[in-house]
């Protein structure tokens, strides 16, 4: 019997996609959630913290070893709080959810969404 579904490496001659560095546009999401001028904004460079208020749409940039293609491409944003020691996804401490591509809604609670693509990298809402 043959196996339909492989998922070894270079299958498609495509080096798998990995996310290299998630940039989280510190400075635009904090003019929109009206957390600019918190300290953990403000520290210089990877010591920076994004902080965002609840209920409301923020960005994030992931830089990628490759352009990311929707036609062959899976990922899912893992959201945990920080904190606990266990995150559950039960009492609400763990959540994942698929990227959606653009114009795709869903009807859960939490969702991320392809915003827009460039070379490399894809920015996601």
């Amino acid at each position: 019997m043959t196996n339909l579904f492989s998922f070894e490496g270079g299958d498609w001659g495509i080096p798998m996609l990995t996310v290299l560095r998630v940039d989280p546009c510190i400075d635009e999401n904090g003019e929109a959630h009206r957390t600019s001028r918190y300290e953990l904004m403000n520290r210089d460079g990877v010591n920076a913290r994004l902080i965002v208020r609840r209920g409301q749409e923020f960005y994030l940039r992931l830089h990628l070893n490759r352009d990311y293609d929707p036609s062959i491409d899976g990922l899912s944003i893992v959201f945990t709080l920080d904190g606990v020691k266990k995150p559950n996804y039960g009492n609400g401490t763990f959540v994942i959810t698929p990227l959606l591509n653009l114009g795709e809604i869903s009807e859960g609670a939490w969702q991320a969404s392809l915003d827009s693509m460039e070379a490399n990298s894809i920015r996601i809402k």
